[in-house]
């Protein structure tokens, strides 16, 4: 596997990595700022409105031009968040993980966090 992404991220933003098959993703929390809040007392590490990821594909239209389309978000509700794709089959039905050139994501204010994406 090839580690496609990784870096400190915080706010909004995206990177493009060119098109590729997601195996996973790993999260962690480096700053938690104050929007999140824990779901009960007895977690402190499972809280709500950290942020989410999302991974997108460039699709090149005829006659319209390139248009990114965009997965639904995935949640992040731990502190170490882990995410495994579910697998999607190629035209070759290749089973590795679902196809994407692009990652998003969008954090709450103040939260500052370490991703790492990881794929074929």
């Amino acid at each position: 596997m090839a580690i496609h992404f990784d870096s400190d991220i915080s706010g909004s933003g995206n990177y493009t990595f060119g098109a590729t098959r997601i195996n996973y993703f790993l999260f962690h929390t480096t700053t938690v700022g104050p929007i999140p809040k824990p779901v009960s007392m007895m977690d402190f590490d499972h809280c709500l409105r950290i942020g989410w990821i999302t991974f997108g594909v460039s699709v090149d239209i005829p006659g319209i031009g390139p248009i990114e389309y965009w997965r639904a978000p995935i949640w992040i509700n731990f502190f170490d968040t882990e995410w495994s794709s579910i697998p999607q089959t190629d035209v070759s039905a290749n089973d590795f993980g679902l196809w994407a050139d692009t990652v998003r994501w969008g954090l709450s204010n103040g939260v500052e966090g370490h991703l790492l994406v990881s794929g074929v």
